[in-house]
């Protein structure tokens, strides 16, 4: 993980440009901007995702989402989710799978979720709507929602802050010695390294996705088997009792 000034050094290597005064300044600002608005928005390089936990006790229909403090360099909002569970908080060992919806497809299927008391339902859908996480209907017992979660880089503190995308380190300096041949108005010259500079993230996006897991290009089982279910619906239900919709 590069520290901004080392990455600094390597744009004023190769434009020529010493590190003092505006250079330093055009160069700070063109990795902010291309790790911040170009990068971190591209792809969901794995070092931008963590899991995070909310907790819901009996009768709580709405929880604020959480906030991520394990990885630095990113900012402590969610970004996306990408997956998501729920388990009763005092066994984890079976969970339910957890779909987010859109607000108002909760509000017309459940209707009556802010009601009084509490449900034997088990929390199954939500939607997120400020900045909180709404459940389908309060329950009677105290569920964890689980949600695996990126989260976008954050812009250089200084110079002794490193890149969190190490991957991304030659595609920083790329836009940064773009920028600062921009701003002397060698203009051909700056096309060039914003080209090279896309090229470098195409690479470090495929650099990242060298894991088989990531892409499945059809179903495990394979698609259009007419086979039937392998369980039983009814021990099925009895392990994940709650609405059927």
């Amino acid at each position: 993980m590069a520290l901004r000034s080392t990455l600094r050094a390597r744009v004023a290597r190769r434009t020529g440009r010493a590190e003092v005064g505006e250079a330093t300044d055009i160069t700070n600002e063109a990795f902010d901007e291309f790790l911040t608005a170009i990068a971190g928005p591209s792809h969901n390089f794995k070092v931008m995702q963590t899991t995070l936990t909310l907790a819901f006790t009996s009768t709580e229909y709405s929880n604020s989402l959480p906030i991520q403090t394990s990885i630095t360099g990113f900012e402590s909002a969610v970004h996306q989710v990408l997956s998501m569970r729920c388990y009763l908080t005092d066994s984890s060992a079976q969970s339910t799978p957890f779909t987010l919806r859109a607000h108002s497809w909760l509000q017309a299927s459940y209707p009556d979720r802010r009601r009084t008391g509490a449900s034997g339902a088990v929390p199954r859908y939500g939607a997120i709507l400020n900045g909180a996480l709404e459940i389908q209907a309060p329950s009677s017992g105290s569920y964890t929602v689980e949600m695996v979660t990126s989260h976008l880089p954050s812009a250089f503190a200084s110079d002794a802050t490193s890149n969190p995308i190490p991957l991304i380190d030659s595609a920083l300096v790329a836009w940064g010695i773009a920028e600062v041949y921009d701003s002397i108005e060698q203009f051909n010259a700056a096309d060039r390294w914003r080209a090279r500079a896309m090229v470098l993230l195409g690479t470090a996006v495929q650099g990242d996705q060298r894991e088989p897991a990531l892409v499945h290009a059809a179903d495990i089982r394979g698609m259009g088997e007419g086979r039937g279910p392998r369980f039983n619906q009814a021990q099925l239900d009895s392990v994940y009792p709650g609405d059927v919709v």
